[in-house]
């Protein structure tokens, strides 16, 4: 399970993203672009975003076969969404295996115990997009 290096500071989601964007760069050698509009406060729930993204952004330094990926993360009045999006080599995710777990249980089952939700849009040459989204009220 992954553990945040330091807590963020108070003005929360957008520092915990660029701090988690800084390390995912450092371990992979990829480069990011990371645009966030908005922030939100630091609580269980904005964690379980931000570590879903980390298993996302991860993920495509790890299977993409591409050197940049690209992060947007919005927080409107209502709910968090966040795009990572790859133009890497894509695949199909009905076919992954069982037993690779990441997709199901490092974003989608992480973002449904707060009632949020993961989507992965990907083809075989196409390139991934992987949508979170997270309603700010539980």
């Amino acid at each position: 399970v992954y553990k945040r290096q330091s807590e963020p500071s108070e003005a929360g989601f957008k520092e915990a993203l660029e701090a988690m964007r800084s390390e995912i760069e450092a371990l992979t050698g990829i480069t990011t672009s990371l645009v966030t509009v908005g922030n939100a406060p630091w609580n269980d729930r904005v964690e379980a975003l931000t570590m879903a993204t980390r298993e996302a952004l991860l993920n495509a330094a790890k299977h993409a076969g591409v050197d940049d990926v690209a992060v947007y993360a919005e927080v409107a009045d209502e709910a968090i969404t966040v795009f990572v999006r790859d133009r890497g080599v894509g695949f199909e995710p009905e076919q992954v295996a069982p037993d690779r777990r990441g997709i199901a249980d490092s974003m989608q089952a992480r973002l449904q115990q707060h009632a949020g939700s993961g989507t992965i849009r990907s083809s075989p040459g196409g390139g991934t997009e992987v949508r979170l989204d997270l309603p700010l009220a539980p």
